[in-house]
């Protein structure tokens, strides 16, 4: 095997269930005590932020501003696993430690 392959079909998991031909760029809603550091958070998201999906590289906890009412859950793009869905009120912390591989990436749905 390739060095690199386990982690392509990790990320093929998370894409396969996002619509991911209709996420735009999104940073400007996405932010997190880091902004400025070498690991900012980046966020995608669907016209209408029906969808928002944001990489948080360092574990701390993020801002999304998404109004509605959200429900949201977590992916590790470590090993490929999601949480379960939980309501989601502008902030969340990481179910995981923070530092370099702390790495997650937080589905944002509208109810």
């Amino acid at each position: 095997h390739l060095p690199g392959a386990r982690q392509y079909g990790l990320l093929r998991r998370l894409m396969d269930t996002l619509p991911f031909g209709d996420l735009l760029p999104a940073h400007e809603l996405a932010s997190s005590e880091s902004e400025g550091d070498w690991m900012p958070v980046r966020a995608l998201a669907t016209v209408g932020h029906e969808m928002v999906a944001v990489y948080i590289p360092h574990g701390r906890p993020v801002s999304v501003s998404v109004v509605g009412e959200r429900k949201a859950r977590w992916f590790n793009p470590r090993n490929g696993s999601y949480g379960g869905w939980f309501p989601f009120e502008r902030v969340a912390t990481p179910p995981g430690g923070s530092g370099q591989g702390g790495d997650w990436v937080l589905l944002i749905e509208r109810v």
